[in-house]
């Protein structure tokens, strides 16, 4: 197991957007991964842990994974992996509040063989999800203006 960082990603709204986006069940979020996510599986744990499965594609061939999120609005996300090539695997996402941006940084804990797939696969996640939370962004700034 390797310990890698990926941080200064930049999102163009506000915190409390992007984690209604992440968190809150939205047609938004799981549309931006739909070509790399499918068959999830989500039980709540607590109010701030849940467990899940599904398969996604990394490396070009789907994998199936078995992990546990925490998450703490509104700065914190951990992702543990239990199974498949990625067991072990460990990434916090530490959210920045940066006026009306947010900054990600990450932090990983991997197979060692694999960090190059973990780096293009968060690369292509976020690819994913910048017009998917801009979207919902927008919508929110409509249901605001109509209350």
């Amino acid at each position: 197991m390797v310990y890698f960082e990926d941080r200064g990603s930049i999102l163009d709204v506000p915190i409390d957007v992007v984690w209604d986006f992440m968190v809150t069940e939205n047609k938004f979020h799981k549309k931006a991964h739909y070509s790399s996510l499918r068959n999830m599986k989500w039980k709540n744990i607590s109010d701030i842990t849940g467990a899940g499965t599904c398969e996604v594609m990394r490396g070009g061939r789907w994998s199936k994974m078995k992990f546990r999120v925490t998450s703490i609005r509104p700065f914190v996300r951990i992702v543990e992996e239990f199974e498949g090539p990625y067991a072990g695997q460990k990434m916090v996402f530490l959210y920045t509040p940066k006026g009306k941006r947010t900054g990600i940084d990450v932090f990983v804990i991997a197979p060692k063989a694999l960090v190059r797939e973990i780096h293009d696969t968060l690369a292509n996640a976020h690819e994913e999800d910048v017009p998917a939370l801009t979207a919902f962004a927008r919508q929110q700034e409509r249901n605001n203006s109509i209350l």
